[in-house]
């Protein structure tokens, strides 16, 4: 692609970004309603599994894999291959992250 079409392309995407923002928020606020819920979602990457995020955040892996389908269902996470990714961080969206995110041993789950 030259480079006009990419300069399209990411104008297209932040008046998207722009225009779904509040529909996020939303979701967000209505699924992620405690602070372990809101750890999890920060820490799905794509790279992490349901395993690896039970035991460095403390929950239980069964219910991440519930979490996950719900938020998957409501299409704030995407699946890729075997694991799920957030579309979107806590933060982008304007939302306070956890004390959990930065106090937690979950933090080397991003390094």
């Amino acid at each position: 692609m030259d480079q006009e079409t990419n300069e399209l392309l990411r104008e297209i995407l932040r008046w998207l970004r722009f225009q779904s923002l509040d529909k996020a928020k939303a979701a967000v606020s209505g699924l992620l309603d405690s602070d372990k819920k809101k750890t999890v979602f920060e820490f799905t990457d794509g790279k992490a599994s349901g395993r690896a995020l039970a035991a460095k955040c403390g929950v239980d892996r069964n219910a991440i894999s519930h979490w996950w389908n719900d938020w998957f269902t409501a299409g704030i996470i995407t699946k890729e291959g075997g694991t799920y990714k957030r579309l979107f961080s806590l933060k982008e969206l304007g939302f306070k992250l956890p004390e959990t995110i930065s106090a937690n041993s979950c933090e080397e789950e991003k390094s």
